[in-house]
């Protein structure tokens, strides 16, 4: 009796969750990276907010973030070719060790982290620059083209509810144990998942990528036609908006209220919308349809950020968060499958692991420039403002490029 209540538990919940159909080795990828996700969000989540709290300025937050971001391309290109010689995996356990690295130097300045901006920044870039190759390689290896935007919206659905429950749990135990204890605590337990992350990597095999190294091929192969170049510079627009977004509605969100139950209603709403949007497009991308999708995220959230021109208020940046969490995934999920799918067949001395760190070049590039936009166009209400339409219309863009370029190869 209790073994049929089980199966039917773990039934439903492959159901809802769309893990049914998906192979072991898939499934034991997205729980490798849900530990990675607890392992890095139960300190990160406060990162932007603790250095915006020590000095009060959006040019300290936007430079951190810009050499984060770019600097993690940059490390790609070096990862990458590591991940050719030994395994995604061995870069994957390289990225947890420099996690914890960057986390104790961070813990250990405190107050002081301010003034150690650019350092964090490029020890945040190294860590990142290892696990995300890793995790991109490892998407293409334990994936195929039929469950494959099934797979995206799950990691994107595992992260939003880790990044909804996280800083929850995070900031009652600081709250509880208050100070250095609190944050000793918080790191404590970030170790322990470190730990659980390297382990469950093991548990992946030895996962190869196929490939040689040919990083200078691999960007003349990139400038070698209007088509391969189109998907990359629809990255790069997409990047604009990526990072510079969502932190342009966190932080002035931040700066027009006080009243912190209010900041944790927005984060807890937009993060309860992102989990359903994960779960919706699960269900509705497929190949056929990536394109419309981006058309249709791209285009809901242009129009809705004009009227930030005329009226920005809290109840406006609200709603806006609230869209974002909406239709980022019908925008970011189809655009990973676009690039997947666009560059399936093997290309003779390329290899996908250097195609994908080209991309985060391009998209990182991207992201720069939003980050620039957004502490450039700082001055005012209607400045901001003119900055959200800005970085909303460049996805239209994206898809535009996508439009022109993935059309041919995708029949």
């Amino acid at each position: 009796m209790k073994r049929r209540i089980s199966e039917r538990i773990t039934a439903l919940l492959e159901y809802r969750t769309g893990l049914i159909d998906i192979p072991t080795l898939t499934q034991k990828f997205i729980a490798t990276h849900f530990s990675f996700l607890l392992f890095t969000t139960i300190p990160g989540v406060f990162i932007n907010t603790f250095f915006f709290r020590q000095d009060g300025k959006i040019s300290t937050v936007a430079l951190y973030n810009a050499i984060s971001v770019f600097g993690l391309a940059i490390v790609m290109q070096l990862s990458s070719q590591i991940s050719l010689k030994k395994s995604p995996v061995f870069i994957l356990r390289i990225g947890v060790v420099l996690y914890n690295i960057f986390y104790i130097i961070l813990l250990l300045l405190q107050g002081n982290a301010v003034k150690y901006t650019v350092l964090l920044g490029i020890l945040s870039a190294l860590a990142n620059g290892f696990y995300w190759q890793s995790y991109n390689e490892l998407v293409k290896i334990t994936t195929s083209e039929k469950i494959f935007d099934r797979v995206v919206s799950l990691m994107g659905m595992v992260s939003s509810f880790v990044n909804l429950v996280v800083p929850l749990i995070s900031g009652i135990i600081i709250s509880t144990f208050g100070g250095q204890l609190g944050y000793n605590i918080i790191f404590a337990i970030s170790f322990l998942f470190s730990l659980c992350t390297t382990f469950l990597a093991t548990k992946l095999g030895d996962v190869k990528i196929v490939g040689v190294s040919n990083l200078s091929g691999t960007y003349r192969y990139v400038f070698s036609s209007k088509k391969v170049f189109g998907i990359f510079a629809a990255e790069f627009f997409r990047g604009i908006k990526n990072t510079a977004y969502p932190l342009f509605l966190n932080i002035i969100f931040f700066k027009m209220i006080t009243n912190e139950a209010i900041l944790g209603l927005n984060t807890t709403l937009c993060g309860l919308t992102a989990i359903f949007s994960f779960i919706l497009a699960g269900r509705i991308i497929r190949p056929r349809n990536r394109l419309q999708c981006v058309l249709i995220s791209s285009v809901i959230s242009t129009i809705v950020s004009i009227p930030l021109l005329v009226y920005m208020k809290p109840l406006v940046l609200f709603i806006l968060s609230i869209v974002n969490a909406l239709v980022a995934a019908f925008l970011d999920n189809p655009s990973v499958g676009i690039f997947y799918t666009a560059f399936e067949k093997p290309i003779d001395g390329i290899s996908f692991s250097q195609l994908l760190s080209t991309r985060e070049v391009f998209f990182g590039a991207g992201r720069v420039v939003g980050l620039t936009m957004l502490v450039l166009l700082s001055r005012s209400s209607f400045m901001f403002a003119v900055f959200a339409l800005i970085v909303n219309a460049s996805t239209l863009l994206t898809w535009l490029l996508y439009k022109g370029s993935v059309e041919v190869k995708m029949d």
